[in-house]
């Protein structure tokens, strides 16, 4: 699949008590995901006492749109990271224009 690099952001409302299930059930998804499916990673910001946001990254829109991550270990994850939130939003879908993040 080819074309630009994809970038998709999402914003999670974590319920209260919840934070720490809420990134370990994120972390474990994330990591399944770009192992499974190609993503080129994510990287989860912590905006206020309970709210996320999570910048994901993809070698293109269509294979964003082609992923379909299967398995129980991936559903439980699924699972688990919603019951942790009170709201999931996927906010922007954008096409990566310039890179210029370093990587640590």
């Amino acid at each position: 699949m080819t074309g630009a690099p994809h970038a998709v952001l999402y914003r999670f409302i974590v319920r209260a008590g919840s934070e720490e299930s809420f990134v370990a059930a994120w972390s474990g998804l994330t990591k399944l995901i770009h192992e499974r499916a190609g993503s080129h990673g994510s990287c989860l910001h912590r905006v206020g006492d309970r709210e996320y946001l999570a910048y994901a990254r993809w070698p293109s829109a269509a294979h964003f749109d082609a992923v379909s991550l299967e398995g129980a270990d991936a559903e439980a994850l699924r699972t688990g990271m919603r019951a942790s939130c009170e709201e999931v939003e996927t906010v922007h879908r954008m096409d990566v224009v310039q890179d210029l993040l370093a990587t640590p």
